[in-house]
């Protein structure tokens, strides 16, 4: 099958590994024979994939094909949906220059990328349309209305349409007003996040939190539950795993409270050292108070760690005692009652148990499975 997956950005460093996910998928369709090309079309006014217009090039099995165009809103704003169309005609035109019209194009984030009426041309000649929202905008109905007009044809328009949480499905039904099906597909996780050894000594508990360093994911609340439970017990660690502006604020919280020894920062790293970091954790903390999904938590989950949730997970559904707890969003004591409890129980925790259910549920294979479902519809 020739599928096109159109994302975000390709992740790199300098744009916070923006398209990770998307990318992800693509690596485990092509791993699986597919004839893929992962397509993203960037407006920046600094940050290029390699280089300013077109380039493309091959890896991991699958085709790359990235335009990079300078755009700065106050200069381009009354020419913004031209230039979109003009510039994502062009891109299309390119990939299928380089693979052939493709039968599935999987658009994520349908909001925020594209422009429906170029993929419409596709729809026309026989190509499947596929969208996938994971768009926190949409789940809180933040949207302007060049972004809602474009959710709504493709709520009414695409040949499938995939939310990745329960919530977002009716978030999406909420904008659009559509009562057509629309199906709910959990997020992949890699076959990089698996069970690691374990580095540190029976003694020492590692707590790990991974994100954008963002008031909506309160590493703050973090810091302070840790400390409440935790200070100047040099036997319990947290790692915070991600950039972003409130890195010196974080850093001079955790002084303040007195654990700054206790408490690692190591900005953003690659998708593989997150994965061996998770993997030599003990638990993982998500005490962000607004999520379309909560992909950390099934990394540590497929490393076999039990991780610790808010109520504003995507996937409530699949949690319970045996993989960890879920607390609320807006309390602090809460999240430090149930950072002690798991720590103190550490041994009821069965790795391999985690890690099989992750597999089965959020694994490349379980994934996989639901997408062709939907691509062969």
């Amino acid at each position: 099958m020739n599928i096109w997956v159109i994302g975000r950005s390709y992740p790199t460093d300098k744009n916070k590994m923006r398209g990770s996910f998307e990318l992800e998928q693509v690596t485990m369709l092509a791993k699986r024979g597919h004839s893929v090309v992962y397509i993203a079309c960037v407006f920046h006014p600094i940050n290029k994939v390699k280089k300013w217009g077109y380039t493309s090039w091959q890896e991991n099995g699958l085709s790359v094909c990235v335009y990079s165009q300078f755009y700065a809103p106050d200069r381009i704003k009354l020419h913004w949906k031209a230039l979109q169309e003009k510039r994502w005609r062009q891109l299309l035109k390119y990939a299928e220059e380089t693979g052939g019209l493709p039968d599935v194009i999987h658009i994520h984030y349908p909001g925020m990328i594209t422009e429906p009426v170029v993929i419409n041309e596709y729809q026309k000649r026989g190509t499947m349309i596929v969208v996938t929202d994971h768009w926190t905008r949409t789940l809180v109905n933040d949207l302007d209305n060049h972004q809602r007009n474009q959710l709504c044809w493709y709520a009414r328009e695409a040949d499938e349409f995939i939310c990745v949480g329960e919530p977002l499905k009716q978030a999406v039904k909420a904008i659009t007003g559509v009562e057509r099906e629309i199906s709910v597909i959990p997020n992949v996780v890699s076959d990089i996040f698996k069970p690691g050894r374990t580095v540190s000594s029976n003694k020492t508990y590692r707590f790990i939190a991974v994100g954008r360093l963002a008031p909506v994911k309160q590493f703050d609340g973090i810091i302070k539950a840790f400390s409440m439970k935790f200070k100047g017990n040099e036997d319990v660690k947290l790692t915070i795993i991600g950039g972003g502006k409130l890195m010196p604020d974080l850093k001079k919280l955790s002084l303040e409270l007195g654990v700054s020894q206790q408490v690692e920062f190591t900005g953003t790293l690659s998708r593989e050292d997150v994965a061996k970091r998770v993997a030599t954790a003990d638990c993982l903390i998500c005490f962000s108070r607004l999520e379309t999904f909560g992909v950390p938590v099934i990394e540590a989950w497929a490393c076999g760690i039990p991780a610790i949730g808010t109520d504003c997970l995507g996937f409530l559904e699949y949690y319970n005692d045996s993989f960890g707890y879920i607390v609320s969003h807006d309390s602090v004591d809460e999240l430090a009652e149930a950072m002690e409890r798991v720590a103190v129980n550490r041994e009821s925790y069965s790795k391999e148990y985690i890690s099989i259910f992750a597999k089965e549920n959020f694994g490349e294979d379980a994934v996989y499975k639901k997408l062709m479902k939907i691509y062969t519809s």
